[in-house]
C-alpha cells in the first residue's frame, strides 16, 4: 500500500509536518543512601501481629488497604507473601489468562462454525493458536493491593500529609525503590516527570487483562484476514484507501496542504495567516483517538480494526519515516489504539537497484508525466525519486516490523498494558486468631 508514498514524493521541496516525541525515562538523581531515616520516606509502615513489617502507601478511600510493590513483599516479607497474597495472585496469572483466552476463542470457533457463511481462514487461524503452547510466561502484577483485616494490623505508622501526598505517585509511576526513597528525591523524580505521562491517582477501571488481550487477538485475526478500514494520512487528512483510491488525488492533497501551510507561515496570523503550530488537525504516528467520521466508516463497512498510515521526510537530509497504527474497537465498545509501529531509512543506505525499483513502478511513471506537465525538469524529478526510494525502504521496514507483530499476537505474545493495572488481594483473618 505505501508504493503511494514513493509515488507521492516525486517532487523536490514537498516538506510535511514531522512530529517530535519524546520519550521521557526518570534518571537516577544519584544513588540513594543504604539508610533513609524513616521520616524521610514517602512510603508508611504497617506491622503485622506476626511482628512482620511491610512498607507501602495507604490507598485512597479503602479502609486499611495498602498498595505494595509486589516483589518487594515477596522477598521481604515471604511468609506473608506466600501464605496470603500469592495464592490470590495465582487466580489472576498468565497461566490463568491463557487458559480464559483459550476458552474464549473455542467459543468463537463455535459460532463461526455455525455461521451460513464459514470464515474458514479466521477459523483456522484460531484453531491454530489452541494448538500452540501457551506463550507467556507466569508474571506477577508490578504492584498490588492488599486489604488487611483489622486484627492482623498490631501499629500503623503513618508518614506525615507531605510525604504520604508524595507516596501514591511514588509507587504508581514505578519510581525506583519506593519503600526506602527520600521524599525530596520522590518529588524531583515526579516532577521530572511529563504532567500527560505522570500517574497520580489509583486506575478508577481498567479492562481484565484476558479482555486486553482478546482485543489483541482479534486485531491480528481481522488484520490477518484483512477485516480492516486501511487510511492513509496525508497530514490533517485521513484518505480511505480502496480500490477507489486516486493517487493524484491524495498527491493534490498534499500539495495544496504544502502551499496553504507556507502561505500561511509567510502571512502570519496578523495578515489572515495562521503560526505553524496552529490548531489545525494532525494526523500523526501520535494519534490516540480515531475520529468520528472514522469511525463511521468503520461501522459501514462492519469492521473492528482500523489502520492509520503514514510517513515524513526530510528532502535536505534524505531522510524519511513510514508509521502504522492499529486500532480495534474492544470488547468495552471503545476504539483503542492496539499497537503502533514505526521505522525509519536513509537514502545513504539505497542501492541502485531499490532506486531503480521506484523509478520503474508504473505509479511513478504515472506522476512523472503529471510533473512534466508542470514544467518540472527530469533531474528534479530524478533526485525526488530517491526521496521515494527512501521512503520505501522505511516502509518495507515498518511492514516487517507489523507482520512480526502480527505473528506474535496470534501466537499468544500479548502486549504489556502501559496501564497501571493493580489488583486488590483481599486478606481473610485467620481462623485461629483471638481477640
Amino acid at each position: 500500500m505505501f508504493r503511494v508514498y514513493a509515488s507521492v514524493l516525486c517532487r523536490i521541496g514537498l516538506s510535511l509536518y514531522v512530529p517530535m516525541m519524546t520519550f521521557h525515562q526518570s534518571e537516577s538523581l544519584g544513588q540513594q543512601p543504604k539508610r533513609v531515616a524513616f521520616r524521610d520516606r514517602v512510603a508508611s509502615l504497617i506491622i503485622l501481629t506476626d511482628q512482620t513489617r511491610l512498607y507501602g502507601v495507604p490507598v485512597p478511600n479503602k479502609t486499611n488497604t495498602f498498595l505494595f510493590r509486589t516483589e518487594w513483599i515477596r522477598e521481604n516479607a515471604a511468609p506473608f507473601f506466600h501464605d496470603q497474597v500469592e495464592p490470590s495472585l495465582k487466580a489472576i496469572s498468565n497461566a490463568s489468562q491463557n487458559d480464559q483466552i483459550a476458552e474464549l476463542i473455542r467459543n468463537e470457533i463455535r459460532e463461526l462454525e455455525q455461521a451460513p457463511e464459514k470464515d474458514l481462514q479466521r477459523i483456522g487461524l484460531m484453531k491454530e493458536y489452541l494448538s500452540l503452547e501457551p506463550a507467556n510466561p507466569v508474571t506477577l502484577p508490578e504492584l498490588v493491593q492488599v486489604q488487611l483485616p483489622p486484627k492482623m494490623i498490631r501499629r500503623y505508622e503513618p508518614q506525615s500529609p507531605r510525604n504520604q501526598q508524595l507516596g501514591l505517585p511514588t509507587f504508581l509511576n514505578r519510581l525506583p525503590e519506593p519503600e526506602t526513597i527520600p521524599w525530596q528525591q520522590a518529588l524531583q523524580q515526579l516532577q521530572a516527570i511529563p504532567p500527560d505521562k505522570r500517574v497520580t491517582a489509583m486506575p478508577s477501571s481498567i479492562s481484565p487483562p484476558v479482555i486486553q488481550q482478546w482485543d489483541q487477538f482479534e486485531t491480528a485475526i481481522d488484520f490477518r484476514t484483512a477485516k480492516v478500514a486501511e487510511f492513509i494520512s496525508t497530514g490533517s487528512t485521513l484518505v480511505l484507501q480502496d480500490e477507489n483510491t486516486s493517487l493524484q488525488a491524495i498527491m493534490s492533497q498534499m500539495l495544496a496542504e504544502q502551499a496553504q501551510s507556507q502561505l500561511a507561515e509567510l502571512l502570519g496570523p496578523e495578515f489572515g495567516g495562521t503560526s505553524a503550530t496552529g490548531s489545525k488537525a494532525s494526523f500523526n504516528r501520535d494519534i490516540s483517538e480515531l475520529p468520528a467520521s472514522v469511525q463511521k466508516t468503520a461501522a459501514d463497512r462492519d469492521v473492528k480494526t482500523v489502520s492509520i498510515s503514514g510517513f515524513s521526510i526530510q528532502p535536505e537530509a534524505g531522510l524519511a519515516s513510514t508509521w502504522r497504527v492499529l486500532f480495534h474497537r474492544t470488547t468495552e465498545n471503545r476504539w483503542q489504539a492496539m499497537f503502533r509501529v514505526a521505522s525509519e531509512a536513509s537514502a545513504t543506505a539505497l542501492s541502485p537497484e531499490q532506486k531503480d525499483a521506484v523509478a520503474s513502478d508504473p505509479q511513478v511513471q504515472q506522476v512523472r508525466q503529471f510533473f512534466s506537465g508542470l514544467g518540472i525538469a527530469d533531474s528534479q524529478f530524478d533526485q525526488a525519486t530517491s526521496l521515494g526510494a527512501v521512503v520505501r525502504l522505511a516502509n518495507d521496514r515498518t511492514e516487517a516490523a507489523v507482520q512480526e507483530r502480527i505473528s506474535a499476537l496470534l501466537k499468544g505474545q500479548f502486549n504489556q498494558s502501559e496501564a497501571v493495572n493493580v489488583p486488590l488481594i483481599v486478606v481473610e483473618q485467620p481462623k485461629d486468631s483471638r481477640d
